[in-house]
């Protein structure tokens, strides 16, 4: 199943996952990068929709390690955002 992203006028285009990054530095990176794009805060497990084989758990440790070097910020008990 794909996702699709509405541009508008009832037209969809799809909406690709990457591949969740091998090392941590990346791994940063890809998370900052979606917390920057989306609209609201997310929670880990919606960061993690945006990339094929990531695991909930690791994003969140990513969401809160970046969180205790103020590299994005918690809102609320569950959200993240940049």
């Amino acid at each position: 199943m794909q996702a699709s992203l509405d541009v508008g006028e009832g037209v969809a285009a799809p909406v690709r996952k990457r591949a969740w990054p091998k090392t941590l530095p990346e791994q940063f990176d890809a998370v900052r990068e979606v917390l920057s794009a989306a609209e609201a805060p997310l929670r880990a497990e919606e960061v993690a929709r945006n990339f094929t084989r990531a695991n909930r758990n690791k994003v969140a440790e990513v969401l809160e390690t970046l969180d205790a070097l103020s590299q994005v910020h918690r809102v609320g008990q569950e959200r993240f955002a940049a």
